[in-house]
């Protein structure tokens, strides 16, 4: 009897794989879907995902092949993966009603209060009610230019702080986050919230737990005690913003030529200014080359980041600050092509490890 059952087994598995595959196949053929990669049962191409290489990088890969719409199935879940300017501004722009909806994914549930917040929610009147409130008493022109005394304030202790250990190697990556976030919660608060820090090492959790589809009991606490709003305002200003000031001096270390090129615009337009404001960094062509982009960085459409003044004049008035005063350099005798630009996959790409450099002060 024992012999008569075992090979019905592998026998019933091949013939539910064989039906699943026929369903699939009349599926596809019936829609009108954009071209991709072959899908494997159940996991459908969460195998091309997976492995050493980092996420986006494998879309990248899988693009180039497939072109610049694909269809990928994550499990059950059908997705559309866009990766070229062309194909974005008719999503963003064009068809942006079509695609101004956000999926409730277990991460979002989690730690982001059910997806109630602006970044989240669906979009209705609940949604345009938050985003309204928000730039309306937080990141309307008028508001963020009402902020300028914060931001120059704490950019001069950002730089005060790298003077007092000029010529040691400091970790860059650190000070930078403890300066978006100081700017940020006294935008909000009034004053710095004393547990910026510790929050932000949690929304630094978050972007890589998100990404992971897990969570922690820590993240949990926070989502007890910070109200919606704040939680994405605080959350947003100061890890995209932060991670966007790392990056652009770690690729400014990586290539030194363009670095002197910014470093001699900077210091020739602001010669002679003993206080330098906001208002002097206007000038600087050469460093706003970056703020040109193809692919939008806040997004575009019903959904773009009401948050591109207020982060766009925080990194740019740092940066303008830190090649105005200081002529930075790697630690211990390394070379630029040593400079490690790992990535780390996450809500927010960053670099897996912390940038260390040396800073001179300007003679």
């Amino acid at each position: 009897m024992e012999l008569l059952e075992f090979p019905s087994f592998p026998v019933l598995l091949a013939s539910l794989l064989f039906l699943f595959m026929v369903v699939k196949f009349l599926k596809k053929s019936k829609s009108k879907l954009p071209p991709g990669p072959t899908e494997l049962p159940l996991i459908g191409n969460l195998h091309q995902l997976a492995g050493s290489t980092l996420p986006h990088r494998s879309l990248r890969d899988l693009a180039q092949k497939h072109g610049p719409l694909m269809h990928l199935k994550l499990g059950e879940i059908s997705a559309i993966v866009i990766s070229s300017a062309e194909a974005a501004e008719a999503a963003l722009k064009t068809h942006e009603l079509s695609f101004s909806q956000r999926p409730i994914l277990v991460a979002v549930d989690v730690m982001a209060y059910g997806g109630s917040g602006v970044v989240f929610s669906p979009y209705g009147k609940y949604w345009r009610q938050l985003r309204k409130i928000i730039t309306t008493e937080l990141l309307s022109v008028k508001r963020v230019r009402s902020f300028r005394s914060v931001r120059e304030e704490e950019v001069w202790n950002f730089i005060d702080s790298i003077s007092s250990s000029a010529g040691h190697s400091i970790n860059l990556t650190e000070k930078i986050y403890k300066l978006t976030s100081c700017i940020t919660s006294r935008a909000m608060f009034g004053k710095e919230c004393k547990d910026a820090s510790e929050f932000v090492k949690v929304v630094t959790e978050g972007s890589e737990l998100g990404a992971q589809m897990i969570f922690s009991e820590r993240v949990l606490h926070y989502r007890l005690i910070l109200d919606v709003i704040i939680q994405d305002i605080f959350g947003a200003g100061t890890d995209t913003t932060a991670t966007t000031t790392e990056w652009a001096m770690a690729e400014l270390l990586k290539h030194p030529t363009i670095m002197e090129k910014a470093q001699a615009e900077v210091r020739k337009v602001l010669e002679g200014k003993s206080k330098i404001c906001e208002e002097d960094i206007q000038e600087l062509n050469y460093l706003k080359f970056g703020t040109n982009f193809q692919y939008i960085p806040f997004g575009s459409g019903r959904r773009m980041c009401p948050g591109i003044s207020f982060g766009i004049s925080t990194v740019e008035y740092q940066l303008a600050l830190m090649l105005y005063h200081f002529n930075w350099e790697l630690p211990n005798g390394m070379k630029p092509q040593e400079l490690n630009m790992t990535e780390v996959f996450g809500a927010t790409v960053k670099k897996k490890d912390p940038l260390f450099l040396t800073a001179a002060q300007m003679s």
